[in-house]
């Protein structure tokens, strides 16, 4: 039979080994996610893809100053245009045109967004807000964002709920 003071000394190096593990496998698993989301998935239909990662500079960056339902003043957001990231997938203009874009965020929101607003209205997809970074908890780290501003009848509730946030992926239907 073990002494007592082993016994307890066992259990305390075993707790504390425990611990230990399970403590960096979860800062590498958070490190992992924090990668991901920092990657947006472009896919078409035929299995092209593309992925864009939060501001990089390899596709041509915009910049949009509006209003939003969800901001107080305006906000300036940048990021690449939409249509700039479709061509990037390997989308052409015309069969974007007659394309429906999916929408999903990391809550597993999904919208349907006809692909023509891409070029009838400038859209962007930000990864930034006023200069910086926008976390997750700030609608990061990717957002859909229409020119409300620049065009009234994007001032219409029905366009609302096009404007994905927390955006993780995109898929050409």
């Amino acid at each position: 039979m073990m002494p007592k003071y082993q016994l307890i000394y066992s259990v305390i190096l075993s707790v504390g080994l425990a611990s230990f593990c399970l403590n960096n496998a979860t800062h590498l698993n958070i490190s992992a996610q924090a990668s991901e989301l920092t990657t947006l998935v472009v896919r078409a239909s035929s299995g092209a893809a593309y992925k864009f990662v939060a501001s990089s500079s390899e596709l041509a960056r915009a910049t949009v100053k509006t209003h939003t339902p969800w901001t107080e003043g305006v906000q300036e957001f940048s990021g690449v245009p939409l249509k700039t990231l479709l061509a990037a997938a390997g989308i052409d203009e015309k069969t974007a045109r007659q394309s429906m874009l999916k929408a999903r965020a990391l809550n597993d929101y999904e919208v349907e967004i006809p692909a023509q607003d891409a070029y009838d209205y400038d859209v962007l997809v930000a990864d930034q807000m006023n200069g910086s970074a926008m976390p997750v908890t700030e609608f990061g780290p990717f957002w859909i964002v229409y020119p409300r501003d620049e065009k009234p009848e994007l001032q219409d509730s029905r366009f609302d709920h096009r404007w994905a946030w927390q955006l993780s992926e995109l898929l050409i239907e």
